[in-house]
């Protein structure tokens, strides 16, 4: 896997501030893989049987609903490619279908992906949103949406799979602006003779800053997927902060009664109430995990699944963290809080407990036994957990 080409994506795309077609970003011996992974994708969804997630269905560039349900009612066969899957679906009838988080629905594609970002995520920092994935899948022509561009803050980068090429077109927002009268969408056709051309083969990935106008085309069946970057807004990180500041809050059952406030100072009773009930601690609590959910998952913002594999169970048996997942950890009073695959799990903070993670995270093998052996740590628990996560991988 080719890793070693995101820092120069970063300067010639000035931090992600101007578009980039940049060739052959995936490796060609990777794409079957891809390809496997977005078939599992359509076949585990469909079990989920419940398509208001983040699916959308065109037929001829119109939003289907019959159509839908003939995608909830067909998954695709083992023995059968996308395309083959969409032709009998959808009938030979121009079909494009757009589905969001698509890391929820492969474990091997959340993995790949992580591995793959992390020369990026050295370049340009960890996004305050996360990481997310969406795939297009079809042979729909213009992307049904119309020429458009992200809300801010939200970079995109478009990796082609193929088999088909695909053409996707750039405006500078002078151009998009004085045709469509600054509309937030807009017909393709009117606004060509101004489009910038990027011919995208497959492997090829496309750099889409969040101001940048641009639609994609695709003629014959071909997938593509996108990888969000999310720079949130800095009001949407407030209300998340206070909403993880009040659950730390609910963990603690102590209880405190306040002194009395002065009574007609208003100025005074702030002070003193402010003093008594100080969010600080909390707060930078909270910040951290915030920012421990996302080191500990590649930095998507989906937690892993729950249900891998938990296997060969034997106390001889060294586990190592799966790569490139730490266990990032704090100790807070006499508890020991980590988080794995983007999963909160509070522990005893024993010493032996504290000293096993920071091996893990070093790179070291630990087996059951290695656990301490006490009522309130259970190795063979632990490791059960990690592995039903995707955390651990066997040496």
């Amino acid at each position: 896997m080719q890793t070693n080409r995101w820092s120069e994506v970063w300067v010639q795309t000035d931090h992600m501030r101007k578009p980039l077609h940049q060739k052959s970003m995936i490796p060609k011996e990777d794409l079957p893989f891809l390809n496997n992974c977005y078939k599992k994708i359509f076949q585990g969804f469909t079990r989920q049987s419940q398509e208001h997630l983040g699916l959308k269905v065109f037929i001829d560039q119109q939003r289907d609903y019959e159509a839908t349900q003939a995608f909830m009612k067909n998954p695709p066969r083992d023995e059968e490619s996308l395309e083959e899957w969409g032709n009998r679906v959808f009938e030979g009838r121009k079909f494009g279908v757009v589905l969001n988080d698509i890391q929820n629905y492969s474990p091997e594609l959340m993995e790949y992906m992580a591995r793959f970002l992390q020369p990026l995520l050295k370049v340009a920092g960890l996004p305050s949103g996360g990481l997310g994935l969406l795939f297009f899948v079809g042979n729909y022509g213009f992307t049904p949406f119309g020429v458009h561009k992200e809300n801010t803050g939200e970079e995109g980068f478009l990796f082609h799979i193929g088999p088909g090429e695909k053409t996707f077109y750039t405006w500078k927002t002078e151009d998009y602006t004085r045709i469509s009268n600054g509309s937030n969408t807009y017909p393709p056709e009117e606004l060509m003779d101004t489009a910038i051309p990027h011919e995208l083969k497959p492997g090829d990935m496309m750099c889409i800053p969040s101001d940048v106008y641009h639609i994609g085309h695709t003629g014959d069946f071909s997938i593509s997927m996108v990888l969000d970057f999310l720079n949130s807004p800095a009001e949407q990180i407030k209300l998340k902060m206070a909403a993880a500041v009040k659950k730390l809050m609910e963990e603690d059952t102590g209880f405190h009664p306040l002194q009395p406030l002065p009574f007609e100072d208003t100025a005074l009773a702030q002070e003193k109430l402010l003093a008594q009930v100080s969010l600080q601690e909390p707060l930078q609590r909270a910040a951290r995990e915030y920012i421990m959910k996302l080191q500990s998952n590649g930095v998507f913002y989906s937690p892993s699944r729950a249900d891998h594999p938990v296997e060969d169970l034997s106390p001889d048996t060294a586990w190592k963290l799966k790569d490139p997942f730490p266990i990032p950890y704090y100790v807070n009073g006499d508890e020991l809080v980590a988080f794995a695959r983007g999963h909160r799990i509070k522990w005893p903070a024993s010493p032996p407990l504290v000293q096993i993670l920071k091996d893990w995270n070093q790179g070291k093998s630990i087996r059951v036994h290695d656990f301490p052996s006490s009522d309130s740590v259970n190795g063979f628990q632990i490791v059960c957990y990690l592995l039903s996560i995707g955390a651990l991988q066997k040496v």
